[in-house]
């Protein structure tokens, strides 16, 4: 087997996946669709993101079974000041890569990254005891969630997502694709593949974006006040929702197919609109 994710490099269209790179706000998604997806069982493996230079994160897959009371696991090793969003309980516990879901916003504004552990490097998607006795990880079991990816060019952070399927007892992973904003100090969303033109650098001004029957609201800075409306061709209301957090998911799951109207007027009367098709 390869021990070396190659890109699949393909052209982006509507209805076909592969190798994005779409502009926007002077912004670029650069999108790599794993196809076939790639099947790790045992041993180190690569993911050279921006397939340039050295890879941004090295997977470890590794067991090990002594009468019967071994173990697996699956971590992930960034190098140098290369980090991914994790969480650790206390100074020197397992630190375990959080497991997002699509819409998550990774970037700066992120504050529970991670380079490497005290212990030996490695971050840890999934650990489960042979014997069944305890797990570690949120990852075990889980599929098509998304790692967040923080890695620098030069000496500038860049953000991304790996989406992965991990098995029950964490001896085997599934890497199916995986993205980055190309513009320094930029957020991504979980599962972006490309960039609308409300995009904004550091989110200088409120954007809207629908992914997966969802619209995802993003202001500045921590807000009350605001309101979205949605209206149909007819110009009739068909949604109303209140906006109070800086980062809100509403779903849109009930609303027939077609084209709407997205309206969010903000506490001050400015108002932001953005047609958008489900």
């Amino acid at each position: 087997m390869n021990t070396n994710l190659q890109h699949k490099l393909k052209k982006y269209s509507a209805a076909v996946g592969g190798m994005t790179l779409a502009s926007g706000a002077g912004a670029q998604i650069v999108y790599t669709d794993i196809n076939p997806d790639t099947l790790i069982i045992g041993g180190t493996y690569s993911i050279n993101m921006d397939n340039a230079g050295n890879p941004e994160m090295i997977v470890n897959c590794y067991s090990s079974s002594t009468n019967g009371n071994g173990y697996s696991s699956l971590s992930i090793q960034p190098p140098g000041a290369n980090a991914v969003r994790a969480f650790q309980v206390y100074a020197y516990a397992t630190p375990e890569i959080i497991a997002l879901n699509a819409g998550d916003t990774i970037g700066a504004q992120n504050t529970d990254w991670i380079q490497q552990s005290a212990q030996n490097g490695n971050l840890y998607l999934g650990y489960v005891n042979v014997s069944g006795n305890y797990t570690i990880g949120q990852w075990p079991g889980l599929s098509d969630k998304f790692m967040g990816v923080r890695f620098t060019v030069n000496n500038q952070p860049h953000y991304g997502w790996v989406r992965l399927s991990l098995s029950i007892g964490s001896d085997s992973l599934l890497i199916k694709d995986y993205a980055y904003n190309s513009q320094p100090n930029q957020y991504i969303i979980a599962g972006q593949t490309v960039i609308t033109s409300e995009t904004e650098t550091e989110v200088q001004q409120p954007y809207m974006h629908v992914y997966d029957r969802a619209l995802f609201v993003n202001l500045p800075e921590v807000t009350s006040g605001a309101s979205i409306h949605v209206y149909n061709t007819m110009g009739q209301t068909v949604l109303t929702y209140p906006v109070t957090e800086r980062v809100e998911r509403i779903e849109l799951g009930e609303l027939p197919a077609g084209v709407y109207l997205v309206q969010l007027t903000e506490a001050d009367g400015t108002v932001t609109s953005r047609k958008i098709y489900l």
